[in-house]
């Protein structure tokens, strides 16, 4: 989708990277400045305030928390390039004067109805969250990263993302069992359709 929007876009269409690689709210991502981006130990981003569209901004997130969430190096050179010539209390997502921009207008910017497929712009953050389980990163992990107030409220919300191996496993004993060699149930999806695997 991000490549999709970037033909409409340009570089706005970064910021769907964004959201969709650190989970954060639009409010959080429009209220971070250049000095909550850190480069050690790690890089990151110090999530601790938010901005609603339509809203002053506020000193403290949905959650109520401060919370550190690490960026993918995908993510690096971009915040990077947003933060050229930037002080370190300006935002660092910001239109050319330096203002926020509002979810509307980056919409439209982006032609983001023509490409979301029904979505919306919050879905991003699950689209983090989502990516984190299915690879691996533990729930308590991702709860931290989300700012969610308990594991038990992430679990409950992507519970269904977090297939095991065992699960995996079992998946594919059937499969074969049902006379399907390959191991994985994705190649019913490719035979029904005609569709290859690459």
């Amino acid at each position: 989708m991000v490549n999709a929007l970037a033909i409409k876009g340009d570089r706005w269409a970064e910021l769907a990277l964004v959201l969709g690689l650190t989970g954060l709210r639009w409010g959080e991502l429009m209220a971070l400045r250049c000095r909550d981006v850190q480069d050690v130990p790690y890089p990151a981003v110090r999530v601790s305030r938010s901005a609603p569209d339509g809203q002053v901004i506020r000193s403290t997130t949905k959650g109520g928390s401060a919370r550190t969430v690490p960026l993918v190096a995908e993510l690096v050179p971009v915040l990077r390039a947003w933060m050229d010539g930037r002080a370190p209390d300006d935002l660092v997502f910001a239109n050319p004067a330096g203002n926020r921009i509002g979810a509307k207008n980056w919409g439209r910017k982006v032609a983001w109805g023509e490409h979301c497929l029904g979505r919306r712009i919050h879905d991003l953050r699950h689209t983090a969250a989502t990516a984190w389980l299915s690879n691996g990163i533990d729930p308590k992990t991702v709860q931290t990263w989300l700012g969610h107030a308990s594991v038990t409220l992430t679990v409950d919300t992507y519970a269904h993302y977090m297939g095991t191996d065992a699960d995996i496993a079992a998946i594919a004993k059937m499969n074969r069992a049902l006379g399907d060699d390959s191991g994985t149930s994705s190649n019913l999806a490719q035979k029904n359709t005609g569709q290859s695997g690459d």
